[in-house]
């Protein structure tokens, strides 16, 4: 059992402020015995007073081992504190990721203060300005061999050890009105350089390598797909025969199952020996996941439905980045994700049935950590945990697909950068092999021939990138499928999409008139057959339907309007006066940079706009509208006080209407109503 709030109660002060307490030796060792958290990856409690410290399989572990009783207490008591009780009394805690970052910035500095002698960090507080400020500016430019951070070589140490130092005051160490000052007069400045100058953003993927990326995965999927007899049969084969093995070896008991199944077996594993590989990379192209949200798929989360005569694919993983804890999402996908993961789902069946039947049949024989590492695989149950081999049944544990021992290298990708390539990073101003200072190629330029290095992020970049320079959506399409908390935080990774755009604009002039002239096209020939919805698509309906007829009705409200004896003199004109056509995945707007609603945040406030068009290439959207209203509407009406949410609930059967109505306009085979209204 945790004592977790014995040793809160203990080692911090909570009021306003979180304050480490000051304790003598003794009482740090009274507390060395007392569980910190009892629920551990390795199922063995973690104490206070030991030196290794993690919280689950899918993060990396922190060891607090400084050789100094005290400063050990200092630095464990701040990270329980971060990760526990955040920086005030209710505050928000922080992720363990970023108190990992910081505490290990801090032993740095720990053990920098212990060749000058100092003992604690409360010692600071003893010690002039001027001495003080010499010690951080020394931290910060000091070689790695002395203990420093050595800012002149690595340009980000500043932000490091900014957010580092920041603990101390926070939490009591060192008085605030002595070092916060000198922590941003030192760091505030330097920082601002590395953003401007120094910061490289992660790379999108050339147009002509992703061709090749999704290529050579697809044809890959497909050959196992159509050859996966060749797996399945002599695995399934070998599996049926781990019961009655007599083998008092465990180790060989897998192994011997699979004699006289040698060639049969190798055939199936050279199959699927990189399945894994192009699975996870085909996610990352069509979903924009991140790295840890596509590792932590489980298998079988695939699953496709039909609405209204078309499938809709989507995947199912956890988000945990911008969320307290973990929770379950689904992210669009298509089919080729769909099925790249029915199959990938498949093959592990195989290996989770051989490490079910060796629990079934030969627990009694297997050693304690076989046992753990088997019940915990097949209780994880993830699609990227199992290593495909000949004869066994490896599962993997890794917090993310870029981790050593994941066994998923993006570098089996090899595909060589060409000149239109390199044209096209140039342009994008991410001409560079790396971002990584330890890779030795940061900021190194691509020549010709050159291998591209693929890093899972550059997929999560490169496909906001495609969705804004293509015009396929907005910032919160984007924030929607990447699961972002605000559009500042999506247009990191969208920021070169506009910047695409925009010198597409300056230097090809005929650019926008193309994509107007396109989608006006479209608007036209839509209405022409009567499945364009919107205010203005029914507008547009009804002065088509009276085009070369004499009526007297009149049809729009401004005073004078040019005569056109045919729908292509139609288009033209509007062309010609149409400033920008914004094309948005629910349908078009031509009131362009003027739309005051913007059209993305709530798509049913454009409905009856004149301005508005919605044709046949958006009933996809508004099919997945639908079906999500319909579905958080009896979520919420199925609990048994449903006021709380009215105004949630409002703006949902606003959406459901607004889906409902173009829908069932796009897909009548009934007319538009064409009666004309006389306006004044």
């Amino acid at each position: 059992m945790s004592d977790l709030n014995k040793i809160i109660s203990t080692i911090i002060n909570v009021s306003n402020d979180i304050v480490v307490k000051e304790l003598s030796t003794s009482d740090i060792n009274e507390l060395s015995r007392l569980v910190l958290w009892d629920k551990t990856p390795d199922e063995k409690p973690m104490t206070f007073g030991g030196n290794y410290f993690r919280q689950s399989t899918k993060e990396k572990g922190l060891v607090i081992d400084t050789s100094s009783l005290m400063f050990d207490y200092e630095l464990k008591t701040m990270m329980i504190a971060a990760l526990h009780l955040g920086t005030v009394k209710g505050g928000t805690p922080y992720k363990w990721k970023t108190v990992v970052s910081r505490v290990r910035t801090l032993k740095s500095f720990c053990s920098f203060l212990q060749t000058k002698g100092y003992k604690s960090f409360r010692e600071l507080n003893k010690s002039p300005e001027l001495k003080l400020r010499n010690l951080i500016t020394d931290f910060l430019n000091a070689p790695k061999s002395k203990g420093g951070m050595e800012q002149g070589k690595h340009t980000s140490a500043a932000k490091t050890v900014r957010e580092g130092l920041t603990f101390l005051y926070t939490y009591g160490l060192v008085n605030s009105s002595l070092l916060a000052p000198l922590v941003d007069e030192l760091t505030i400045s330097k920082i601002t350089k590395h953003e401007e100058q120094h910061r490289l953003k992660h790379s999108i993927i050339p147009t002509g390598v992703m061709k090749s990326v999704i290529e050579s995965s697809t044809d890959y999927i497909n050959n196992v797909k159509s050859n996966i007899g060749l797996f399945i049969e002599p695995h399934t084969k070998a599996n049926k025969r781990i019961e009655g093995n007599n083998c008092s070896n465990p180790g060989s008991i897998i192994a011997a199952s699979c004699r006289n199944f040698d060639n049969e077996l190798g055939l199936g594993y050279n199959l699927v020996r990189d399945l894994n590989l192009h699975v996870y990379t085909l996610v990352l192209a069509f979903t924009g996941m991140r790295d840890n949200e596509v590792y932590a798929l489980k298998n079988n989360s695939h699953s496709q439905r039909v609405e209204t005569g078309e499938t809709v694919f989507t995947i199912k993983s956890q988000l945990s980045k911008t969320t307290e804890g973990t929770i379950e999402l689904d992210w669009v996908a298509n089919e080729i994700v769909f099925e790249a993961v029915d199959l990938l789902s498949k093959v592990n069946e195989i290996y989770r049935e051989r490490a079910r039947l060796m629990l079934e049949h030969h627990m009694h024989k297997m050693p304690k950590g076989h046992l753990d590492r088997y019940e915990k695989g097949l209780k994880d149950n993830r699609l990227f945990g199992i290593q495909h081999t000949k004869n066994t049944a490896r599962f993997v544990q890794a917090s993310r697909a870029s981790d050593a021992n994941s066994g998923i290298s993006m570098s089996k990708h090899s595909f060589q950068v060409t000149a239109i390539d390199i044209e096209q990073l140039e342009k994008m101003n991410c001409n560079y092999q790396s971002v990584s200072q330890l890779s030795g190629k940061r900021g190194l330029k691509y020549k010709v021939g050159d291998l591209f290095n693929l890093t899972s992020h550059q997929f999560r970049h490169t496909f906001a990138w495609f969705i804004i320079a293509n015009r396929l959506g907005d910032l919160d399409d984007i924030k929607y499928q990447f699961k972002h908390l605000n559009s500042v935080m999506t247009f990191v990774y969208s920021e070169r999409g506009y910047e695409s755009l925009s010198e597409l604009r300056t230097c090809i002039e005929y650019f926008e008139e193309l994509t107007n002239k396109q989608a006006i096209e479209d608007i036209v020939e839509s209405a022409k057959q009567k499945q364009v919805a919107g205010g203005g698509g029914d507008r547009l309906s009804k002065f088509l339907a009276k085009l070369n007829v004499n009526q007297s009705q009149v049809i729009y409200t401004t005073a004078q309007q040019p005569h056109f004896n045919s729908t292509q003199e139609l288009i033209d004109f509007a062309t010609r006066h149409s400033d920008s056509v914004r094309g948005l995945p629910h349908g078009y707007c031509t009131k362009g940079a003027g739309c005051k609603i913007k059209n993305a945040s709530d798509p049913s406030h454009c409905l009856y706009c004149d301005t508005y068009y919605a044709t046949p290439k958006h009933l996809p959207y508004w099919k997945a509208i639908k079906y999500s209203c319909e579905q958080k509407i009896a979520r919420i009406n199925t609990l048994p006080d449903t006021s709380r949410y009215q105004s949630f609930l409002t703006g949902l059967e606003d959406n459901l209407n607004a889906a409902n109505e173009i829908i069932n306009n796009l897909t009548s085979t009934t007319p538009i109503n064409e009666q004309t209204t006389v306006e004044s």
